[in-house]
């Protein structure tokens, strides 16, 4: 998480490009990312999976069971957030680790040939990806029509 942050933050200042961070996080990828601080990095939402039904019970097609806060939870949740956690976070970002990561941000950030040359692999690698696929549609395509030919023949 302090990676994509630590990314995020160099994208939005305009020191690395956008489609470096796919590229980045795409499989093939090796590269150094800037890290950014553990301070304020705070996990704001999360989503569960459905509950587990009781016995022989059903939920509609397409319908996904979910936990739903009343309104007086979302009250107490934007209550909290404004009252403690912003404050809280804000006073974070006065850390001093934070003033020492923006000072040497673009010191610790890859050169543009990396950054060019990440970019670069990971088309390649789609485009592998991509035509390995066309090819594996197309072979169980043959095989596919050969297996209705050989039922026709019987």
């Amino acid at each position: 998480i302090r990676y994509m942050v630590g990314t995020a933050a160099a994208v939005a200042r305009g020191l690395l490009p956008v489609e470096f961070v796919r590229a980045a996080m795409a499989k093939p990828a090796r590269v150094s990312l800037p890290r950014a601080p553990p301070h304020t990095l705070v996990l704001v939402d999360a989503e569960f999976f459905p509950p587990k039904l009781p016995s022989g019970s059903k939920h509609e097609p397409g319908v996904r069971p979910s936990v739903v806060i009343s309104s007086e939870g979302d009250v107490a949740r934007a209550a909290f957030r404004e009252e403690q956690l912003l404050p809280a976070l804000t006073a974070q970002l006065l850390h001093p680790d934070w003033s020492e990561w923006n000072e040497q941000l673009e010191a610790n950030l890859p050169s543009q040939e990396e950054v060019d040359g990440v970019v670069a692999r990971s088309a390649q690698w789609e485009a592998e990806c991509i035509e390995r696929r066309k090819e594996q549609a197309k072979e169980e395509q043959q095989m596919e029509e050969e297996a209705e030919g050989n039922l026709q023949l019987k």
